[in-house]
C-alpha cells in the first residue's frame, strides 16, 4: 500500500504536535520513523491507521484520499492496517481466543493450521491455551504480533514494537518483521534505537517537535545529516554503526 502524507498538522489546545508534514512512504519494505521522545510519530502512526483525526492535510492510501472517506470506506481501510502497540492491547481469554479475535470480527474463516503456524511463528505454541493476561510482557508482545499478522493486513503499522522487552522476543519480533519485508508488505516502523533503525531501514525520517527534519536512506541520514539536531540525536551511536551492512 502507498501512503502519501500531505500538508498534516494536528494540535491539541493550542499545542502543535505534527506541523507541515509531506512525506512519502515505500509501498513495500520498511519505512522507519526516528527522533526523540515527544518528536510526534505516535501522533503520526495513529493517524494513518484511522485511530486519530488531523487538524489540517491528509493521508493518501493508495491514491485514494482520507478526506473523501465515508463511514463504509474508512472501515474497509482500516481492516487493511495492522497496529503493533508499544503497550500491547490484551484481551479477556486464552491465547487462541485473543488471536482469533480479528477473524470472528471481521467474519472472517478460522483455519486452524494457519492459526497454529502464526502462533508458532511467534513463540507461544506452548502457551496456546493459557490466560492472556498472565503472560510475560514480551509474550504479550509477541501475542499482539500474531493477532495482526492473522488478518494479513495490507500495511503494518509498528510504534517502539520493541522497546524494553527481552531479547528472546526482540529477537523474534524483528526476524518477523524482516519477514515481512520480503513478502512486499508495507511497514512503517517508530523506533529511537539506532542500531535498529540501521538494520531494518529501506528509508528513514527523521522527525523532532513535529517536524520531518530529514529522509532519505540511512547511509544519507547518518553520513549526510544536514541538522545539528539529527547529528546530535545520533552522534551517541555512530562509531557502533556499519553503514556498509545491511540495506540502504
Amino acid at each position: 500500500m502507498d501512503i502519501e502524507i500531505k500538508n498534516l498538522n494536528k494540535k491539541i489546545d493550542n499545542f502543535r504536535i505534527l506541523k507541515d508534514i509531506n512525506l512519502n512512504f515505500e509501498g513495500e519494505g520498511i519505512n522507519v520513523l526516528i527522533g526523540p521522545n515527544g518528536a510526534g510519530k505516535t501522533s503520526l502512526l495513529r493517524i494513518i491507521g484511522l485511530l486519530d483525526h488531523p487538524n489540517s492535510g491528509e493521508v493518501v492510501y493508495d491514491g485514494k484520499s482520507s478526506l473523501g472517506f465515508n463511514s463504509r470506506e474508512k472501515l474497509n481501510y482500516h481492516r487493511q492496517i495492522g497496529f503493533v502497540f508499544q503497550n500491547p492491547i490484551i484481551l479477556e481469554g486464552t491465547v487462541y481466543q485473543n488471536i482469533i479475535y480479528g477473524l470472528k470480527f471481521r467474519k472472517l474463516k478460522i483455519e486452524q493450521e494457519k492459526i497454529k503456524g502464526i502462533i508458532s511463528t511467534v513463540g507461544l505454541l506452548n502457551k496456546i491455551n493459557n490466560d492472556a493476561k498472565k503472560l510475560s510482557g514480551g509474550e504479550k508482545q509477541r501475542l499482539q504480533l500474531a493477532r495482526v499478522l492473522i488478518i494479513d493486513p495490507k500495511l503494518f503499522l509498528f510504534d517502539e514494537p520493541t522497546n524494553n522487552l527481552d531479547p528472546i522476543s526482540v529477537k523474534n519480533i524483528e526476524e518477523i518483521i524482516l519477514e515481512l519485508a520480503k513478502s512486499k508488505k508495507t511497514i512503517i516502523l517508530s523506533t529511537h534505537n539506532l542500531i535498529q533503525a540501521r538494520y531494518f531501514a529501506g528509508k528513514i525520517f527523521f522527525l523532532k517537535g513535529g517536524e520531518v527534519i530529514q529522509n532519505g536512506t540511512r547511509n544519507e541520514l547518518f553520513k549526510q545529516p544536514i541538522s545539528l539536531d539529527l547529528l546530535e540525536f545520533s552522534s551517541w551511536s555512530l562509531p557502533e554503526l556499519d553503514l556498509n551492512r545491511g540495506s540502504t
